[in-house]
């Protein structure tokens, strides 16, 4: 069977980790979080400002860009999670699938921005993301930013995340499987 990226794609504090922590699950497919390789180049490599913790976030994302090429090139599909950036990451995912001639499907995820806002001053992460060094200005930008879905081949999927209690994950899971060719 071919394999089958799922790039579940949006802003931070849209619900993308829990949304592919239970498609990972479900489809007994391996999720790679980038937050997950950056917290342990965190515990690694030390923790200092949002500075540095941009750097690292930058590594992060070529170990996930790394981890993702092995799994589809052994013929694995997989989960990718990530905030990705459209100019860059469209190309080089495409590339990618290209390459081993693997399916994908993105899942978009959005949010009211207040909803993000407050999911994001909510949550607890691991302290190298430096999420106290937020200022007020970029709490205004986080209300009103924008990202748009990546250029790649196959199906877009757009979740309202707004309420995750509300989301019917099953819905999501079998627009995966009907877009699933064999």
């Amino acid at each position: 069977m071919t394999p089958m990226l799922l790039v579940v794609h949006g802003l931070p504090a849209t619900g993308k980790t829990t949304l592919a922590q239970w498609l990972s699950r479900e489809l007994n497919w391996p999720a790679i979080h980038k937050d997950a390789i950056k917290e342990i180049l965190f515990d690694t490599l030390g923790t200092k400002d949002r500075a540095w913790s941009r750097n690292l976030g930058v590594g992060a994302i070529e170990i996930l860009y790394h981890f993702i090429d092995i799994q589809l090139s052994a013929n694995i599909s997989c989960i990718a999670e990530c905030p990705f950036k459209p100019a860059l990451a469209s190309l080089r995912l495409s590339e990618m699938l290209t390459r081993t001639n693997a399916q994908c499907i993105q899942l978009m995820c959005y949010s009211e921005g207040h909803t993000r806002l407050q999911r994001f001053q909510a949550r607890t992460r691991h302290p190298g993301h430096a999420d106290n060094e937020l200022t007020a200005a970029a709490a205004e930008d986080w209300r009103t930013e924008k990202l748009d879905p990546l250029d790649l081949p196959g199906p877009l999927l757009e979740i309202d995340t707004t309420d995750l209690t509300q989301l019917d994950y099953n819905t999501v899971l079998n627009q995966i499987h009907k877009y699933r060719r064999s």
